[in-house]
């Protein structure tokens, strides 16, 4: 009854940049969607809360300190912790920061949703971070990662759930409050 985009539909060669279509294995998206739906079909997209470091998007996130960082600050910046991920090195976003959320849904909602998926399968959310002085932003009261690893899978999917429901809330008949 659904149809699941692995995280191929993101990828460039061998890396994979969540909130990005491969547009030469799906050059026209929307009408492949649309074709699963009058079929009957949902459909689910893959997407991960890490960015590799040479994602379209990772100076943005970076700017804002939307990544979980190192506890110092160099040149009054947090430093995103670096750490390998999937095809290379990434940075966990950080769920604890509001302009991450507002980012995420806007993203999700832009290149997921738009594009006629009805969920978001919330992937390697797990928060596997193994450097013990990161840090998230913790809402403006910095924690250890450590004590806010459990947090950020439910924060992620809660982000989720809120920008599939505002999708819903305005008529989409394919976006689904709900989550993978």
């Amino acid at each position: 009854s659904a149809f699941h985009y692995g995280s191929g539909y993101s990828s460039r060669g061998a890396r994979r940049y969540v909130f990005t279509w491969n547009e030469g294995k799906f050059p026209d998206p929307k009408t492949l969607n649309a074709k699963f739906h009058a079929q009957g079909m949902n459909i689910v997209a893959n997407i991960k809360p890490c960015l590799l470091d040479d994602h379209p998007d990772w100076d943005e996130v970076r700017a804002f300190g939307g990544f979980i960082h190192d506890r110092d600050q160099h040149h009054g910046e947090r430093s995103p912790v670096l750490e390998p991920f999937w095809d290379g090195m990434g940075a966990h976003l950080d769920f604890t920061h509001p302009r991450t959320i507002t980012w995420w849904q806007r993203k999700l909602d832009a290149q997921v949703l738009e594009y006629g998926i009805d969920a978001g399968w919330n992937d390697n959310n797990e928060y596997a971070v193994l450097d013990e002085a990161a840090q998230c932003d913790g809402f403006g009261a910095p924690m250890p990662m450590h004590r806010c690893r459990p947090l950020h899978a439910l924060l992620m999917t809660r982000a989720t759930v809120e920008a599939q429901r505002e999708r819903a809330a305005k008529g989409s008949p394919h976006a689904e409050p709900f989550t993978v």
